[in-house]
């Protein structure tokens, strides 16, 4: 006897056969479904090349053969995941004539992707909707909320920011998801979502939460990420000035022993950290600040390891300067130009370092901050130095030291200088000798610049 797609124990008892010689095979999304004397194993998503295979079986072995490269976008925009595989099967095996390709655009757009994930009487939505409607409102909330992290998996102190509750009390909800099917274990403290669960999610939040609650949801956690990135500064022997700086918010973040575990935590969640802020910037403008600040932090301290992480921050700091363009704070549009210049500048592009640095330094002898004002002056002249044009650089030099304030003052620029030079050392990321190096020649042409003007 087959008893498919089973809820619980109770629901299966009365069904197993009591005799000799007969048996029942249970197929069930909940983890904690184990009638007594049964065997239990898992059934995991097929590999890249089996899943193949199956999508041959439903439309065609020729199909496959003809567009490979196509099959295996096609099979990983399904998540590898049997019914969805069938389905797509299916649309073709009705629609000969339109090709994998079709497939593969329809499915691309997010949006409608689970209303293309269904053909006749089966639908990825309608299978997730059982085990769905089963959960009781908080779970079911959690769910939702959870998918509104568009990264590969995520820690418990996250989910627990998103959800406003406690650890322990978040950590038993999504436990409660992993038994039910619709949340994987991903280590110790971590968990992911099948990319078709949470596109279901994702779905369900839409529908079922307001506005409000969505962007509440991320602003907390934004802030959450901004607090940490200070958190991960004050890992170092004296950091106090840089949160006076760096816009403080109302959160603690993670604490950290020691300058590597803030490292450590740093580079693994950098894909959250992007995916946050670019959220955030998309459909929060109001809360663009956050981010702005959070990007100061990681831009200012060499929080990023290689390039590639580098052109993923580039990217975000490019839709915070639109953001802030777009915003009423008079303030954001030189403090993003700055960010974007320190990051150009790192990478070698001095040219575009200078028209960032101009146009901000531009904006902010408007505006009231003085600390960007100090360090894009300063950041400009070394600038200036490198392409040989020494009277200019000397000129921004001399407007930087205007506004740098007693370099041992506390809340002073100047003293924000100094700090941010302990931090490239202190906690920069595995690509050190880059971001150190480039900080350094900052501090070596300050040096001599400001020998210079002594002299005359």
């Amino acid at each position: 006897m087959l008893l498919d797609n089973a809820s619980d124990t109770a629901q299966v008892t009365p069904l197993l056969p009591g005799t000799p010689g007969n048996a029942a095979l249970i197929t069930t999304r909940h983890r904690s479904l184990v009638p007594p004397g049964a065997t239990r194993f898992e059934v995991p998503v097929p590999d890249q090349q089996e899943a193949v295979a199956m999508l041959g079986r439903f439309t065609g072995d020729a199909e496959i053969a003809a567009a490979p490269e196509l099959a295996l976008e096609l099979v990983h925009a399904c998540g590898q995941l049997p019914l969805a595989l069938r389905v797509i099967g299916a649309r073709a095996a009705a629609r000969p004539g339109r090709g994998l390709g079709a497939q593969l655009l329809r499915l691309r757009a997010e949006e409608h992707q689970l209303d293309e994930l269904r053909a006749g009487g089966m639908s990825v939505e309608a299978t997730f909707q059982v085990g769905y409607r089963a959960l009781a409102a908080e779970r079911a909330r959690a769910m939702r909320l959870c998918a509104l992290l568009d990264a590969a998996d995520f820690p418990v102190a996250v989910a627990a920011v998103l959800l406003d509750r406690p650890e322990q009390e978040t950590e038993e909800q999504l436990e409660h998801l992993v038994e039910a099917g619709l949340l994987e274990p991903h280590s110790a403290d971590r968990y992911r979502f099948h990319d078709l669960v949470r596109a279901f999610a994702a779905r369900r939040a839409d529908r079922e939460d307001s506005v409000a609650e969505r962007q509440a949801a991320l602003v907390r956690l934004a802030m959450f990420l901004h607090a940490t990135l200070l958190q991960a500064m004050s890992a170092t022997e004296r950091s106090g000035s840089l949160s006076i700086h760096l816009f403080a918010v109302p959160s603690t973040g993670l604490r950290f022993a020691d300058a590597e575990a803030a490292r450590t935590w740093l580079l693994a969640e950098h894909t959250l950290l992007v995916s946050v802020f670019s959220r955030v910037l998309r459909d929060i403008p109001d809360a663009a600040r956050i981010v702005v600040a959070a990007l100061s932090v990681i831009a200012s301290s060499g929080l990023f390891a290689g390039p590639a992480h580098q052109r993923e921050l580039e990217r975000v700091t490019d839709h915070a300067v639109a953001a802030a363009d777009l915003g009423d704070d008079p303030d954001l549009p030189s403090q993003t130009r700055h960010i974007r210049a320190w990051l150009g500048f790192i990478r070698g592009d001095l040219a575009a370092a200078e028209t960032d640095l101009r146009e901000g330094i531009g904006r902010s002898r408007d505006g009231d901050d003085p600390l960007t004002s100090f360090m894009s002056a300063r950041l400009l002249s070394v600038v200036l130095v490198d392409q040989g044009r020494g009277a200019e650089a000397a000129a921004f030099f001399a407007e930087s030291e205007a506004v740098g304030g007693a370099p041992d003052d506390p809340n002073s620029p100047a003293y924000f200088l100094a700090e941010v030079a302990r931090l490239f050392t202190a906690l920069s990321s595995d690509r050190a000798d880059v971001n150190v190096a480039a900080a350094q020649h900052v501090y070596d042409v300050s040096d001599r610049l400001r020998k210079a003007a002594v002299q005359r």
